[in-house]
């Protein structure tokens, strides 16, 4: 059973209660955890005691998910900061980013805006209903690519990459996501011009004269 505790030493390290719960170690054993509830309030330092444990218990019998986690992640979070926590998907935050532009640009720079996000969600697929954080650098580099082989030129598809760019970036200053996938992938041109200076400076080609 769970339980809390304060900080022994005197004079105590910490204000804080301390939490107490059984859980599952690296070597399978069963064993006993404390951990900081970053709180001062009895109750709420119990109700995460209690629901720690409860993880735990999941967690050991192998019916943890990750819809379980998120759900006492964001409610621990908006106990103590007093905001809610949003898990977005992809077409939630994107949709939604497109939607704040609105107002903020022209109608012609929009239009390619929403044109540009149902696009790509579109291309990832299922992968939209997923959360925001699992697009990769792949998934921006494919769509990319597919776009290439409908004919686009350079330009166009860049242009395309440079519009995705900026919802990647607001999300990631913004702490939805830690990394944004759209920072690392080479644009068109540049993939072509890097594609050309091998096939120059190849092997094979240095000893064709």
């Amino acid at each position: 059973m769970a339980s809390i505790t304060k900080d022994t030493h005197q004079p105590p390290k910490t204000p804080y209660w301390i939490a107490c719960f059984n859980g599952v170690g690296s070597d399978g054993r069963v064993r006993r955890f404390k951990r900081s509830t970053k709180t001062t309030d009895r109750k709420l330092a119990q109700k995460i005691a209690d629901e720690w444990e409860a993880l735990e218990k999941l967690a050991g019998e192998k019916r943890l998910t990750e819809s379980q986690c998120r759900k006492v992640i964001a409610q621990m979070y908006e106990r103590t900061v007093g905001e809610p926590l949003h898990f977005k998907t992809a077409r939630e935050y994107l949709t939604e980013w497109v939607e704040s532009k609105k107002n903020e640009t022209e109608l012609r720079a929009w239009l390619k805006y929403d044109q540009i996000v149902s696009d790509f969600l579109a291309h990832i697929g299922v992968k939209a209903d997923r959360l925001l954080r699992e697009i990769t650098p792949a998934d921006i580099r494919f769509y990319r690519d597919a776009l290439k082989r409908k004919g686009l030129a350079a330009p166009t598809v860049n242009h395309a990459v440079k519009i995705l760019r900026m919802p990647f970036r607001a999300a990631h200053d913004g702490g939805y996501i830690d990394i944004n996938p759209n920072t690392k992938t080479l644009s068109a041109r540049c993939k072509m011009r890097l594609a050309t200076s091998k096939k120059m400076y190849s092997p094979a080609s240095s000893f064709q004269n």
